[in-house]
């Protein structure tokens, strides 16, 4: 159904469902103005056929029941003396005056409703404030601005980004040259353009990185921190000579040898080198003192084993 504005005549078409069969208040998105709509359904009351008043139909129709009940009342001795006297006809006199009473008193409900209805649509409109008209026409063209941003915004939304490069493939493409800069290889530009032109626009390929350039980089990435801790800069220790014990061992014995060599060539040495006389003496009397010492201590050592394996042999 079409709307029509009695204030700024702005038509709008809204559904029949939208406004009830009883009616309802409607504002104009406009100039703010408010009117009451009824249902398209709704009978208009013109004044070339006014409404009949509905008090006067009931009084008719009342007056034509009660004749009629009357005249279907059996004729119970009607017209004789007797008649008027008998408690039947005061009994039926009783019920017809309340049939009559019941349907001159109806309650026009639906007769109420549409007066006050009527009442309301002619009375006279009060004038909305301008200040608040403004508020109100600005509060309608920005809700009417949004809507029409959040449709055109549905309507044309991309196409999550595939055709054109957003901050995903910005940073896919920096991280693909470097690593293609850390290994060695061109610049992958080139040869993503090349392949651009056999790749569909809308596959998503180009954008997610690729599983097998991050294995090769971390593999190439590993491998050069295993090759920098190379063995060739950190040489090995020479191996540790054995035998030391052997060298000292021997060394004391050669040692020995010389001193007892010495010992026994004593008098020799003193006739061919007559200036180390003094020395030879001096260290044959050292050895003759440790010869005795060492005399001493064996025949201690002697006695103590007499003694305890005599004591020994004794128990």
């Amino acid at each position: 159904m079409r709307l029509t504005c009695p204030n700024c005549e702005a038509t709008y078409e809204v559904p029949d469902d939208v406004i009830p069969e009883a009616g309802r208040d409607v504002q104009c998105s406009n100039c703010g103005d408010t009117w009451f709509q009824h249902h398209p359904d709704h009978p208009q009351q013109t004044a070339d056929h006014p409404q009949d008043d509905p008090s006067q139909d009931a009084d008719d129709y009342d007056d034509a029941a009660l004749d009629d009940e009357e005249d279907d009342l059996p004729d119970l001795g009607r017209g004789s003396p007797a008649a008027a006297g008998s408690p039947l006809a005061s009994e039926d006199d009783s019920d017809a005056d309340i049939a009559r009473d019941m349907w001159q008193d109806p309650e026009p409900e639906d007769h109420d409703d549409a007066e006050s209805d009527a009442a309301l649509a002619g009375q006279p409109r009060r004038a909305i404030d301008p200040n608040v008209r403004d508020i109100l026409q600005e509060e309608a063209d920005r809700e009417s601005r949004a809507r029409a941003e959040e449709r055109a915004r549905l309507e044309t939304q991309p196409e999550l980004g595939l055709d054109d490069e957003d901050e995903t493939s910005r940073r896919t493409r920096e991280a693909r040259t470097r690593m293609a800069r850390l290994r060695g290889e061109p610049d992958p530009e080139d040869e993503a353009e090349i392949a651009s032109a056999t790749i569909d626009p809308t596959s998503r390929r180009d954008l997610l990185p690729d599983i097998d350039e991050i294995n090769s980089s971390l593999r190439s990435e590993g491998e050069a921190a295993a090759g920098s801790f190379n063995e060739d800069d950190y040489p090995a220790l020479p191996p540790r000579k054995r035998g030391g014990f052997r060298f000292g061992f021997f060394l004391i014995l050669i040692l020995a040898g010389l001193g007892l060599l010495a010992y026994m060539l004593a008098p020799m040495i003193k006739e061919n080198v007559p200036q180390a006389a003094d020395q030879v003496d001096a260290y044959v009397a050292q050895v003759d003192s440790f010869r005795l010492w060492l005399d001493d201590q064996a025949r201690l050592l002697l006695a103590w084993l007499d003694s305890k394996s005599g004591s020994g042999a004794g128990e």
